[in-house]
Order: C-alpha cells, then sequence, then structure tokens
C-alpha cells in the first residue's frame, strides 16, 4: 500500500462525508523540508582490486572467443531470502542506517542459459534438509526444477 493510498483511507476514517485528496506532492516536500531520503543499509565494503578484474576479462575473452554461442553457458547461483528485511529505510538526511542481525534462511537456486538465449537450463534449487518451511510459506516447488537436499545450514 502506497502513503497515498494510506492517508487516503485514514481521512476516510476521521471523516467519511469529506473527499480527502492526496496527491505525491506533500510526500515530497515533506520529503524535501525535512531531508528525508531512502538510503541502502549497508555493512559490507567493496573492495576490489579493478587490475585483477581488467585481466579476467581479457583472459575470457580470448577464451571463448573460438566457440558457438549456442556452446556458452552461464551459470549464477542465487540465494532465495524468504525471512530476510529490506535494505532500505526512509531516514532524516546524514543519517547512518544501521540494521540488526539478518536472517539467513534460505534456499539457494541456480540458473543458467546459453549466450545465444535459445537455451534455458532448468533451475537446480539447492534445498534446505527441513523442506516443512519451505511448505508452510511457499505451499509447493517450482515446477520444472531439480531439487538436491544441502547438508549445510547457513
Amino acid at each position: 500500500m502506497s502513503a497515498s493510498e494510506y492517508t487516503r483511507q485514514i481521512g476516510k476514517q476521521l471523516d467519511p462525508s469529506n473527499e480527502f485528496k492526496v496527491s505525491d506532492g506533500w510526500l515530497d516536500g515533506f520529503r524535501t523540508r525535512y531531508n528525508t531520503n531512502f538510503r541502502v543499509i549497508s555493512g559490507e565494503s567493496r573492495a576490489v582490486n579493478q587490475d585483477i578484474i581488467t585481466d579476467w576479462k581479457t583472459r575470457l575473452h580470448n577464451t571463448i572467443e573460438h566457440y558457438d554461442p549456442v556452446e556458452i553457458f552461464n551459470c549464477d547461483e542465487t540465494g532465495l531470502f524468504y525471512k530476510l528485511m529490506p535494505d532500505r529505510s526512509l531516514t532524516v538526511d546524514k543519517n547512518d542506517c544501521k540494521g540488526g542481525k539478518k536472517s539467513k534462511k534460505r534456499n539457494t537456486v541456480m540458473l543458467g542459459t546459453n549466450w545465444a538465449g535459445n537455451e534455458k537450463l532448468k533451475p537446480v534449487v539447492f534445498a534446505m534438509a527441513d523442506m516443512a518451511e519451505w511448505f508452510r510459506m511457499f505451499g509447493t516447488y517450482p515446477q520444472d526444477s531439480v531439487f538436491e537436499p544441502r547438508r549445510h545450514h547457513p
């Protein structure tokens, strides 16, 4: 629910006969007046050596230039954090954002496709040992997926 919808509901509760009109302008004015904005809550630094990245890109290009795009696949894994809180919050300008301990309950999903984009691999889900919680939240497994039990819990 947006802030304007929420405000409209409160206006109807206070005076049902009054047609209370809400726009996004009042929220933008409030944010400007009190220097509030959305910031990413971050606790990890991004220290990466750019020389290593440049060298790796050059070596990768030299390796794959002799292959056909239908033969080159890219797979990546991502964590499906199903109990993680948002990483953004409304703050007063120049204040630090600090969050609490983050939930690490997740399943890991690996997705892949070829460079040409005409062949997609079935998602592989590395599932937690006890899937009862997954079923309570989602009701079913994603279709056309391969499931592998995960032996180690984070």
